[in-house]
């Protein structure tokens, strides 16, 4: 049986480790390269059917999801300590 001094065992392991770290980030450039790529052949007839005119939307306002308004106001009436009866919310925005 071969052994190997104390030396070689941990210059063996940071080389190990440093190439292993070397190979994920080349991977992720590569990964990243082509998402990129594909992403920009995705956007090119969105961004051509973008820039036609849309027709005008309806004055009516958006819907909401009740589930979602119903999950808002009991989160904001336990925050508040309050009943949930008593919390009235008049619009939500996506931030």
């Amino acid at each position: 049986m071969t052994t190997y001094s104390i030396p070689f065992v941990c210059a063996f392991g940071i080389i190990t480790v440093f190439v292993s770290l070397i190979a994920i980030v080349l991977l992720s450039t590569v990964m990243s390269a082509i998402v990129r790529a594909t992403e920009k052949k995705a956007s090119a007839p969105a961004a051509a059917a973008a820039a036609a005119p849309a027709p005008a939307p309806a004055a009516a306002a958006p819907q909401q999801d009740p589930q979602l308004m119903a999950a808002i106001t009991a989160a904001i009436a336990e925050d508040l300590g309050v009943s949930f009866s008593n919390v009235r919310i008049t619009a939500i925005k996506k931030v």
